[in-house]
């Protein structure tokens, strides 16, 4: 299963768009291209995958990419993969697709990094959780490995980030902005960004302990 789309030349895309039906209809017309001998590349939404005839297909020039649809979408008007993420077309050179990767390779990244980005948008009211009452595993990310996150300033302060601790930035459309000021950060005022960093990730950790203790001490109740 890919995350990251399967494209190049000569490769039929086939979309699914359906939330309820067509089941059938994809798995067929990806049968007619191989059988013309084409490569075959099936955009899908990832509750799909495992319904119908695409569960079943093991043909090794057929590839499933699991996709939401506003991703596919995107996929198709801009025509290449980063702005499946909904990345502006001037940072897409800076960065490479990985696909879906366990978690072993995912921690080898992220200690390989010297920053997180954290691309949450203001404008997007799926990421309002987010800057009011909920954190992320993005956020657990930078606390557990140190590492400084470049982040919509909007969203830094609830989580216990600054200006201290982070490179933020003001608003959607200036996350261009962001990436290059952390690319420049000299190494001392970085190593000064990781140790308040650090401070900061203690203190919660504290924190949760605290409260985890006390929230043991009520539910004991008093005691006798």
């Amino acid at each position: 299963m890919l995350r990251t789309p399967h494209l190049g030349k000569g490769v039929c895309l086939v979309w699914e768009p359906w939330a309820h039906n067509h089941g059938e209809v994809v798995p067929g017309y990806a049968h007619c291209l191989r059988e013309l001998g084409h490569e075959v590349s099936v955009l899908v939404s990832p509750g799909r995958i495992k319904e119908g005839l695409l569960s079943r297909m093991q043909d090794p020039g057929i590839h499933l990419n699991s996709l939401s649809q506003t991703q596919i979408r995107r996929l198709l008007k801009y025509g290449d993969c980063a702005h499946c993420a909904g990345l502006p077309r001037d940072l897409r050179p800076w960065f490479r697709g990985l696909g879906r990767i366990d978690f072993a390779q995912l921690f080898d990244e992220v200690e390989a990094a010297d920053f997180i980005l954290t691309a949450y948008q203001d404008d997007n009211p799926d990421h309002l959780f987010y800057r009011t009452a909920g954190t992320s595993g993005n956020f657990q990310l930078v606390y557990g490995f140190r590492k400084p996150c470049v982040l919509l300033r909007e969203f830094a302060a609830i989580q216990g980030f600054d200006e201290g601790n982070s490179v933020l930035y003001e608003g959607t459309e200036d996350l261009g902005d962001g990436m290059p000021r952390a690319a420049r950060l000299p190494a001392e005022q970085y190593g000064e960004m990781q140790r308040r960093l650090d401070a900061t990730a203690s203190a919660l950790a504290q924190s949760s302990l605290d409260n985890l203790r006390a929230l043991l001490a009520a539910d004991r109740g008093p005691s006798e």
